[in-house]
């Protein structure tokens, strides 16, 4: 069962940093503070990010930006890992005893974290590959222990 915690808390690890990176940048986006004077590093990402904000389509009858979207989508990021981390502690927890269940769901996380680095090296950079990699690993890990059990 360690390596299905090392898993869950990779999880949890992955979830609350990218929730704090998000915030961080937040301001550097939507183009309210610009404290580090990395962001826009030139005209060209100041007119990217410039569109991105102001120029909005109507998506399912609601005027939507690209960076609303993006915001969205980053924050269900940390939301899916903070939620399937928790979920997978307490699971272990609670079924600590049963390791056919647990054997099952670290074989299912495993699956889909792997599904998830895969995107991530296609889209992404190293740190949400790292991120998907590792905890799909120590899933993967606690599948192939409770497998020889």
């Amino acid at each position: 069962m360690l390596f299905f915690r090392i898993g869950s808390y990779i999880l949890i690890l992955t979830g609350i940093s990218h929730l704090i990176g998000h915030i961080i940048l937040f301001l550097h986006f939507t183009l309210h503070n610009n404290f580090t004077g990395l962001i826009p590093a030139n005209d060209t990402e100041l007119n990217l990010l410039k569109s991105m904000n102001d120029y909005q389509r109507v998506v399912g009858g609601t005027p939507v930006s690209m960076m609303d979207f993006l915001n969205g989508l980053s924050l269900c990021y940390s939301l899916f890992f903070l939620w399937s981390g928790i979920v997978s502690v307490m699971l272990v927890q609670l079924l600590h005893l049963n390791s056919v269940v647990i054997k099952k769901i670290s074989l299912l996380n495993s699956i889909v974290l792997c599904c998830g680095a895969i995107i991530a090296v296609t889209y992404f950079f190293w740190p949400p590959v790292l991120s998907f990699a590792s905890a799909g690993f120590f899933f993967l890990m606690s599948y192939l222990r409770l497998n020889k059990i």
